[in-house]
């Protein structure tokens, strides 16, 4: 099935008058007849673009197509558009895209533009830019400014345009259903619909039977294009934004909105897991939402087994509610996870709520989670609610909250029974009745050179670092700078219960006496002031056996921060 889409140009000029432009014939109308001939649905053809009626604002509007279950409106800085092509990437690349359900709409108001920049819209039906068009497909103009003496004026509308030459550099093996145009083995994902398609594909090699496979990846070639050796993943080469119809709000105007309940997790059970590549190129996929109060394993994907490698992908203004097992990204972990982050409101009713993971038993590594988080049970995290495997160069930096919350919350991960290093978390923490931390609530693994800043609040077992370090538990080369409160007993500076006292179970670990509100520490726990902590500008005094690979030392007014794995040293120091 061929899928038609049709280009055009508008300037979003300053002044904003309303300005009705009309298609151009040529171009427009063999798009039409091409997709008509191929027995697809036609082009949304009468496509016109107008200033909307607030600066910033654009209103693209299209003729019906019956037949169509989906709209791709699309849009681009011609700028941009040009600097893709020049730079030879594919010009798909430039463009952002909202999904439209079909509900006899025809026409899309498009908001957040730039006064005084050319822009170009494009617009498909059903799966209309996933399978993106040949150059036969396109027409495009350009709106002038409004008195135009020097531009022909459209006879039907009266607005002023300028024909501009059908762009060039459009890959033509788009059009014939290549989903891997640059042979690297993996799926292309350039909508929300395929996205979710995901689902019926877990292990990415291209190969499902399932309908909603099909609609999503139209007209496909054999092998979806992948080279001899097959697919093997997916990558994203655009943003996407669960705002479908960019209002600012996740409703029932919105595709993924499924009755309130918002995106089903893909690979949602230990059954049907997600285990292979998902490469997010540094795109970001905007507004998840999620309400799903009664549901386990709850994120964008619901459990990545250890074949999986979730990487390059962030996740903005994320609003996701479930019950067990609970991130903004994945709820449980087995595989490899690098370079990704969240941020909104990440919410669990019961246990292992996470910023990022709801339980980690693989890798995490150069991540981050902003988000707020908030449970009602146990075993809750800044980045991760709980934490079998490894994470590294990571941190978190929103606030953790836990009501009802009887053990380990943390700032960065609730309980650790693996292994933390060169991570922090600068988050208030506000715990539960046990094992409250700034760092980890509860540590029954290790942690090296790491570090909390934020303010931790509990009951018992309260510490600047970890709530709690229990036997055969490691701490070393870290520190806390947080104020820590507990109305119970076993409350430090940097931990609040040592159960181990081997030597060495905590070494060359600090807090600060002043800031924290402790004067007194328990084994191998080290309190010193602001300006002991800031002195050493190198691995040297307190600092001699902490590894100049892990830490940058600052000035003697600054606490050493870390640079390991490419942190960044500046933002850890506002």
């Amino acid at each position: 099935m061929t899928i038609m889409m049709t280009l055009k140009r508008l300037t979003v000029a300053a002044a904003f008058a309303a300005v009705a432009l009309a298609i151009i014939a040529a171009g427009a109308a063999s798009a039409m007849a091409q997709g008509q001939q191929n027995g697809g649905p036609p082009a949304p053809g009468g496509t016109q673009a107008a200033n909307g009626p607030a600066p910033g604002e654009a209103v693209v509007s299209w003729q019906a197509v019956a037949s169509a279950t989906h709209y791709s409106i699309g849009w681009v800085a011609y700028d941009d558009y040009n600097a893709a092509i020049a730079a030879g990437r594919d010009w798909l690349e430039a463009f952002t895209f909202v999904d439209l359900a079909n509900r006899g709409q025809t026409s899309h108001q498009v908001a957040r533009l730039t006064p005084g920049i050319d822009y170009a819209f494009i617009v498909g039906s059903n799966a209309g830019r996933y399978a993106a068009p040949t150059r036969s497909d396109w027409a495009s103009l350009t709106l002038s400014a409004v008195d135009g003496s020097s531009c022909p004026t459209d006879a039907g509308t009266g607005a002023t345009i300028t024909p501009t030459p059908t762009p060039t550099g459009i890959p033509v093996s788009y059009g014939a259903g290549d989903y891997d145009a640059d042979d690297n083995g993996l799926i292309a994902i350039s909508s929300l619909l395929q996205l979710d398609a995901i689902r019926y594909d877990l292990d990415g090699d291209g190969t499902s039977s399932h309908a909603g496979y099909a609609a999503a990846f139209p007209a496909a070639m054999p092998g979806m294009g992948c080279p001899d050796a097959g697919c093997t993943g997916y990558e994203l080469t655009v943003n996407l934004d669960f705002d479908t119809n960019g209002d600012g709000q996740i409703n029932a105007d919105d595709s993924y909105w499924n009755d309130g309940a918002g995106w089903q997790p893909i690979g949602g059970d230990h059954l049907n897991t997600f285990h292979t590549i998902f490469d997010g190129n540094g795109y970001t996929i905007a507004n998840l939402y999620i309400n799903r109060r009664g549901a386990d394993i709850i994120g964008l994907f619901g459990v990545a087994n250890p074949d999986s490698d979730i990487r390059n992908i962030g996740l903005p203004s994320v609003s996701v509610l479930g019950n067990y097992y609970v991130g903004g990204l994945v709820g449980v972990n087995y595989g490899a996870i690098g370079n990704a982050h969240t941020d909104g409101v990440i919410s669990g009713s019961k246990h292992n709520v996470g910023g990022l993971v709801g339980r980690n038993g693989g890798s995490i590594a150069n991540s981050y989670a902003s988000a707020a988080v908030f449970a009602g049970g146990d075993e809750v995290g800044g980045l991760v609610g709980s934490n079998g495997g490894a994470i590294s160069a990571s941190y978190a930096t929103g606030g953790v909250t836990a009501t009802n919350a009887y053990i380990s919350v943390g700032g960065l991960v609730g309980e650790n029974d693996g292994a933390i290093a060169g991570s922090y978390a600068a988050g208030n923490v506000n715990g539960g009745l046990y094992s409250t931390g700034g760092l980890a609530g509860d540590n029954q693994g290790s942690i090296a050179a790491s570090y909390a800043t934020g303010s931790v609040s509990g009951y018992s077992n309260v510490g600047g670092l970890a709530g709690k370090n229990n036997t055969n538990a490691k701490i070393k080369e870290s520190y806390a700078i947080g104020r820590v409160t507990g109305a119970g007993s076993r409350v430090g500076g940097l931990i609040g219960s040592v159960v181990s006292h081997e030597y060495g179970a905590v070494a060359d670990s600090y807090w600060n006496i002043e800031t924290s509100g402790h004067t007194h520490g328990n084994s191998g726990s080290i309190g010193k002031t602001t300006a002991e902590l800031q002195a050493p500008t190198e691995n040297a005094g307190i600092y001699a056996n902490w590894s100049p690979d892990y830490w940058d030392f600052g000035t003697d007014s600054q606490y050493p921060v870390l640079k390991y794995g490419g942190l960044n040293v500046a933002a850890q120091r506002p």
